[in-house]
């Protein structure tokens, strides 16, 4: 992961690909996804072109490269986690690598961050700079655009903001990522229950997100493209590990007694679902 920082910080974008069933996806993933690249799995070489096609695609649908996002705290506020991004911090200044984004793209830094000692009823702002450079030919045009969020401190719990929904959304899908990689393991380890536990918690979780009354429409497609991937990656271990066994993919006490080790398909099972996973760390 630290490899993939660096590269990061130097602009750089790593794209990983795991070809047949016997290597660390983990660590090829971790790779990609710390240096804002792609983790893809291919079960032969006759699959890499398609890779490489998509690979290509994004370069050439590049909209902005060297894109970074600097955010200048108040005092009083601290940093207390980073989600699924790498993040430079000096004093109150964060500095965070977006890389290249492409036609459509999207990206998020969600930070958790704690009071300390700040008054009720004090004004603050966070100071919020994007740049980057608009590919135009053979040349790069600079960008720059900033923006002030305003913050109010206060001790009345009535008076809080509630949780925006895109904020949410983006809460949930850290989560996702967690449940679909916790999943994989279990599943590496010959505990599929333990693995669908895992995803179907994580889908309970993504349900109630997008049946809160106040959930915006974006958010909501979000969320249903979250649960989709989760019932997609139970499927496929089921059905996987069912094959392996001789049992109805629909039987899942035969498939959890089955005590074979795991078959090809079951190991492309599992490198599957991180690549699933790969682009919620993105």
């Amino acid at each position: 992961r630290q490899l993939g920082v660096r590269a990061k910080l130097d602009n750089v974008s790593i794209s990983s690909i795991g070809v047949d069933v016997d290597y660390d996806e983990r660590v090829l993933s971790e790779l990609a996804a710390a240096s804002d690249g792609r983790h893809h799995f291919v079960r032969d070489a006759t699959e890499l072109p398609s890779v490489f096609q998509k690979e290509f695609a994004e370069l050439v649908t590049a909209r902005a490269v060297e894109s970074e996002l600097v955010v200048k705290l108040p005092d009083g506020v601290k940093v207390t986690q980073v989600y699924d991004r790498a993040v430079q911090q000096q004093g109150q200044t964060l500095r965070v690598p977006l890389g290249t984004f492409t036609a459509g793209d999207r990206k998020t830094l969600l930070l958790e961050l704690a009071l300390d000692g700040s008054e009720s009823g004090q004004m603050s702002q966070i100071g919020i700079d994007l740049s980057a450079k608009i590919p135009q030919g053979k040349t790069r045009v600079p960008l720059n655009s900033h923006l002030d969020v305003g913050v109010k401190f206060t001790d009345q719990e009535a008076q809080l903001s509630k949780m925006d929904p895109l904020v949410n959304e983006r809460l949930q899908r850290s989560h996702t990522l967690g449940a679909l990689r916790g999943a994989g393991e279990a599943y590496k380890d010959g505990n599929l229950g333990e693995a669908e536990k895992q995803l179907d918690s994580a889908l309970a979780a993504v349900a109630s997100a997008a049946a809160a009354p106040d959930a915006d429409p974006e958010a909501r497609n979000r969320l249903e493209k979250q649960a989709k991937d989760l019932k997609k990656t139970k499927t496929g271990l089921r059905s996987a590990r069912a094959q392996s066994c001789g049992c109805s993919p629909s039987d899942l006490m035969c498939a959890m007694r089955c005590t074979s080790k795991p078959k090809p398909a079951e190991k492309a099972a599992a490198k599957r679902m991180e690549e699933v996973a790969n682009p919620y760390s993105r």
